[in-house]
């Protein structure tokens, strides 16, 4: 069985405590401020993997990063302190403003900044949202900035191409997805709770020593872009020796599939037979309990696949470019041989 580990049943590399130390005293010295929504309107990665950008133009234009995650589609109770221990400070305000930030501070809907694509009544919304936000700056005259005001930022193309050097993180002609990666590190860690309840649910899987992962999506992925089926995946570990593979995914019909064309290897999940693809908008739609323990799969399933020694993903789905931000040199793309941030991001 996978071994739990007595100290930090995490993805968090020993560096962690010194680098979050540099990163704390870098963030805290900035004057502007920019107060970040996360658990607006997307999945938890794709919130997650887009704050790292926000953490990154922070960096980069000496913007104080601050998150406010209460309340967000993804909490329990508090937010990002329901899963993790806190790496930056989180808003605090009178009742007023704190529900300005909850309900006008917010994620726009295209990587450009744009707020139109969900139809005229979420557009009617956020335009009106963005006003009072807008009218808060101007009539408080402070320097702080909401999510929507510097969304359009996070995602310029020179980004992609630039060299990093942040010399108090040790960052020094770094590419993004090195730098996306460190803050990755910085700020995924699961608190105690988290750490115990995720040992828990890998125990129940018997898992080998050594295994490979991937991820394979459904649901409502095909919205938004072309759903690969099992066969690439399985044509890459034919390749391989591997024949104990864990997988992540949203649909038991994929299981299914595995189970029936590919008997000669084991597969371990923590899908179940009622679960046919994941649906965002359904998810959102669920009690808090039911959600938090959908998302406790969910993390169990990435600290797994993290410590397989093959991971196969796609550069259509956020989990999938996560796990190449934090273990790149296990990770792979069914898409291409490419990094996947730079393939999701120029499609």
């Amino acid at each position: 069985a996978l071994p739990i580990y007595k100290h930090n049943y995490s993805l968090v590399l020993d560096d962690r405590t010194q680098l979050l130390k540099r990163y704390t005293a870098l963030n805290d010295s900035f004057r502007e401020t920019l107060v970040f929504r996360l658990g607006d309107s997307g999945g938890f990665f794709s919130e997650y993997n887009c704050m790292l950008f926000a953490m990154l133009y922070c960096l980069t234009h000496e913007v104080r990063f601050i998150l406010h995650s209460e309340g967000g589609n993804f909490a329990c109770n508090r937010g990002w302190s329901d899963y993790f221990e806190p790496f930056c400070d989180t808003f605090r305000g009178n009742s007023i403003v704190h529900s300005l930030h909850t309900y006008a501070n917010f994620r726009p809907f295209g990587l450009d900044g744009s707020i139109i694509g969900q139809g005229w009544r979420w557009h009617l919304k956020k335009r009106i949202l963005n006003g009072l936000a807008q009218a808060y700056r101007r009539l408080s005259r402070c320097n702080v900035y909401f999510t929507q005001d510097l969304w359009r930022f996070f995602y310029d193309a020179e980004a992609f191409s630039a060299n990093y050097n942040i010399p108090e993180l040790g960052i020094k002609d770094e590419k993004i997805s090195s730098v996306l990666g460190k803050l990755a590190r910085i700020t995924w860690c699961f608190n105690k709770c988290t750490n115990q309840r995720i040992a828990t649910l890998t125990s129940t899987l018997s898992l080998p020593p050594n295994y490979a992962s991937c991820q394979i999506r459904g649901g409502d992925k095909i919205l938004e872009a072309r759903l690969h089926t099992v066969i690439p995946y399985m044509e890459y570990f034919k390749k391989r020796s591997w024949k104990d593979v864990f997988v992540l995914t949203d649909d038991y019909t994929i299981i299914e599939q595995l189970l029936r064309y590919y008997g000669d290897y084991c597969f371990y999940t923590f899908c179940t037979p009622v679960e046919r693809g994941y649906f965002h908008r359904s998810f959102s739609r669920i009690g808090r309990n039911e959600r938090c323990e959908q998302l406790l799969r969910l993390f169990a399933s990435v600290d797994i696949m993290s410590r397989s020694a093959l991971f196969l993903g796609t550069t259509t789905s956020n989990p999938s470019i996560f796990m190449n931000l934090i273990r790149p040199e296990i990770s792979k793309s069914v898409d291409s041989d490419q990094n996947m941030i730079y393939l999701y991001f120029n499609r």
